[in-house]
């Protein structure tokens, strides 16, 4: 499952995923997530990205550039 929405505008709904591309021409990213668990612990997620798709960023409810 992944975020997406409409791209004419509209609301962000989770949208099972069809199918895959593989493609060997964009750089690949490490993206490190920190967040801070109830207890004060942090936790950390790491994501291997390319640089073309935008984010989902629940606090803003919106999508954002992912280069």
């Amino acid at each position: 499952m992944v975020w997406t929405k409409p791209e004419k505008g509209g609301n962000p709904f989770a949208a099972r995923i069809t199918a895959t591309h593989v493609r060997n021409d964009q750089p690949i990213y490490r993206l490190t997530l920190k967040s801070k668990a109830q207890n004060g612990q942090i936790k950390r997620d790491t994501l291997l990205v390319t640089p073309t798709p935008p984010f989902y960023i629940p606090a803003q409810r919106d999508f954002i550039p992912g280069h």
